[in-house]
């Protein structure tokens, strides 16, 4: 689960976004909240968001044909 922002986004405003849900995140009533629905919040900076949805990306381009997934 993450959040994104429209390209073009001053990095003064994805730096706000990103230090207030990092710092939501980490209240304890809001991180049961999320670990009593299956998720175990680990806030990331943009630039690690970033990593981790091209790494995931690169993962399904290299899955999909592999499995032979097809989109109906």
């Amino acid at each position: 689960v993450g959040i994104v922002a429209p390209r073009g986004t001053p990095p003064a405003v994805v730096k706000r976004l990103s230090d207030e849900l990092t710092r939501i995140v980490a209240l304890q009533e809001v991180r049961k909240s999320l670990q009593e629905i299956g998720i175990d919040p680990e806030p990331m900076n943009s630039e690690r968001f970033d990593r981790f949805l091209k790494d995931t990306g690169e993962r399904w381009d290299r899955l999909v044909p592999t499995l032979n997934l097809k989109l109906e």
